[in-house]
């Protein structure tokens, strides 16, 4: 696999399952920067926003035998990414003065900025969504985006099947994406989201 070439996603991701160095090489050169400057942005402390890069790909690299070939790798990413702030900002004795900071802060890199705006579009819409699930399917669906947990693990948790787990989360991704379709997020212009 060419470094300089980025392959198609599905390819990509293929290669990230199979253990193949190369293709996580490439993610990490084409996503680190950008999880970087979103982390650093909440987080104001450059080992802080290292650290949330390191994690983010070696939660990558741990989880690499279950993604999905569909997967929206920048979606993946960035919700890592997001989840592991929320994290470090509940640790920190001045997380709430933090935050304040942030919302009251001038931005300074315009192609951040759209990218945080359409984040936060995107995560209102995608909870509103997640929300009208019928019950038994979101939980399954937040087990497995929440907790990160195996289709085998939700069976074993819940006493059923491992394809009904698949099916119930195949089912939720469609009604999910309906729902974002038909308020106007566009899914392929996405860069950070809580799904794909």
């Amino acid at each position: 696999m060419k470094s300089e070439t980025l392959p198609d996603n599905v390819k990509l991701i293929s290669s990230v399952k199979d253990g193949e160095r190369k293709a996580f090489d490439i993610l990490f050169k084409n996503y680190s920067q950008r999880i970087y400057r979103f982390a650093f942005s909440y987080l104001k402390s450059k080992e802080d926003a290292e650290e949330i890069v390191q994690e983010v790909f070696i939660k990558l690299w741990d989880r690499r035998e279950s993604l999905r070939i569909d997967l929206q790798i920048s979606s993946f990413l960035f919700t890592i990414a997001y989840n592991s702030i929320l994290n470090q900002i509940r640790k920190t004795k001045n997380g709430i003065k933090a935050i304040a900071a942030k919302k009251s802060e001038q931005p300074i890199h315009h192609l951040h900025v759209e990218e945080e705006l359409v984040f936060a579009e995107y995560q209102h819409h995608a909870q509103v969504a997640i929300s009208s699930l019928p019950p038994q399917r979101k939980k399954i669906f937040m087990l497995s985006r929440e907790q990160h947990l195996s289709y085998s693990e939700i069976a074993r948790e819940l006493k059923i099947s491992p394809r009904t787990v698949e099916v119930h989360i195949s089912q939720a991704l469609k009604d999910i994406k309906k729902h974002l379709i038909r308020v106007g997020i566009s899914l392929s212009i996405l860069l950070p989201a809580v799904l794909f």
